[in-house]
């Protein structure tokens, strides 16, 4: 049994039209969103052993803050050029490499990608996973190698909205 844990990148910010779509950093919203994300997965237990972003700086923002507010022992975050991706089937390739020693995986990936692969693998239809958006998906499988539509219950799926005191600002 494996457990991916599939996280769109939180909110970026556009206030720098000059900068590629690759540069693009959080805005301060992406950031706090995403160390709530990180803090709850910390009192969920998660057991995340790894996490592994796309090298856009909006995605390994994300997967920075979440690691260190999770704060436990874990690999990464690693970057990975084949995760800058917005295709579903390429996002599962990359899985499907995934080293066998990692029972509980988390991936930091981009939309429509994410929520496309989250929809597949789990026979559900999710229409969008919002910014810094959490789908944790327990997989009938030993090999990562298997991954496959179809072999994959969602046991949560989490949106940073959901977190926030109710006082907090939309930014």
């Amino acid at each position: 049994m494996k457990t991916l844990f599939l996280i769109r990148h939180a909110k970026s910010s556009w206030a720098d039209p000059g900068l590629a779509d690759r540069q693009r950093p959080l805005k301060k919203r992406g950031r706090t969103d995403a160390k709530l994300i990180g803090r709850y997965l910390k009192a969920q237990g998660a057991g995340i052993e790894c996490i592994y972003s796309s090298p856009a700086t909006r995605a390994s923002q994300t997967a920075e803050i979440i690691a260190k507010q999770y704060g436990r022992q874990l690999v990464g975050p690693e970057l990975t050029e084949p995760l800058y991706t917005f295709d579903w089937q390429q996002l599962l390739d990359w899985l499907q490499t995934l080293d066998n020693r990692w029972q509980r995986a988390a991936v930091v990936g981009h939309n429509p990608a994410v929520t496309d692969l989250v929809n597949l693998l789990a026979a559900t239809a999710i229409d969008n996973i919002p910014t810094c958006g959490l789908a944790e998906l327990q997989c009938s499988l030993d090999d990562w190698s298997q991954l496959a539509p179809g072999l994959a219950n969602l046991i949560r799926f989490t949106r940073p909205g959901e977190l926030r005191p109710p006082e907090a600002p939309q930014e």
